[in-house]
């Protein structure tokens, strides 16, 4: 299993980082982008913004989301297979 999904490779701090920003980006995105909506009426940034909403929802979001469960499997595999020497 190990071997199999690759875990105990990356490093403490880069799993904690890891966790931190994915997780931060995940709250900015459904804050700042949770309503946005194209009418007729909307200038090009509004255009662009509602293009980069869809591109990030739809394409990247499932990425994020993966490499995110990666980060936590490997924080909760590294606190299981921790040996204490108490």
């Amino acid at each position: 299993m190990k071997s199999f999904f690759k875990f105990g490779l990356l490093k403490p701090k880069t799993i904690v980082k890891g966790i931190f920003f994915i997780t931060l980006l995940q709250i900015l995105m459904y804050v700042y982008f949770v309503n946005v909506t194209l009418s007729l009426n909307s200038n090009w940034v509004q255009t662009v913004a509602f293009k980069i909403h869809f591109i990030y929802f739809r394409y990247l979001q499932p990425i994020v989301a993966i490499v995110w469960l990666k980060f936590i499997c490997e924080f909760l595999y590294r606190v299981m297979a921790r040996t204490d020497e108490e």
